[in-house]
């Protein structure tokens, strides 16, 4: 199951961004740990916030989209192939699955594709409430 922090999470990455400029999320994670915003008991050094987004990149390997809920139901085992920009490409097995999605994690970036296609940072009423589209996508960097 997804963590139910994810979305106060996700939010502050996304300030983090553009108050820093930062986009990578590794980078952005390590702003969270410093800022603490969720003020997690950081005492014996758990890593909350790297596991919370670890744990959201792989439900998104296995199949989480925007579009479904996510009830943690595996339908298939994906591939995992990781074809690089020059051209190497990298298998990992099941058991490489960790390893993976670490690479991932120090791999990837929030970005923010062009905000007229996308309506990006819209404001609109819903439901006799005021909301603000922010959606962005996860790729590499």
């Amino acid at each position: 199951m997804v963590n139910s922090n994810l979305p106060q999470i996700l939010a502050y990455l996304l300030l983090e961004k553009f108050k820093t400029g930062k986009s990578k999320i590794v980078e952005l994670v390590e702003a969270l740990i410093k800022n603490n915003p969720l003020n997690y008991n950081q005492s014996y050094k758990h890593p909350f916030y790297q596991y919370c987004l670890k744990d959201f990149l792989a439900n998104i390997v296995l199949g989480m989209t925007s579009t479904t809920v996510w009830n943690g139901t595996i339908e298939k085992i994906p591939e995992l192939t990781l074809i690089e920009l020059n051209s190497k490409s990298r298998k990992y097995s099941l058991f490489d699955f960790n390893k993976y999605i670490n690479y991932l994690y120090n791999n990837v970036a929030i970005n923010i594709s062009n905000s007229e296609e996308n309506k990006y940072g819209r404001i609109y009423p819903k439901n006799n409430k005021t909301l603000i589209k922010l959606n962005f996508r996860i790729r590499f960097k």
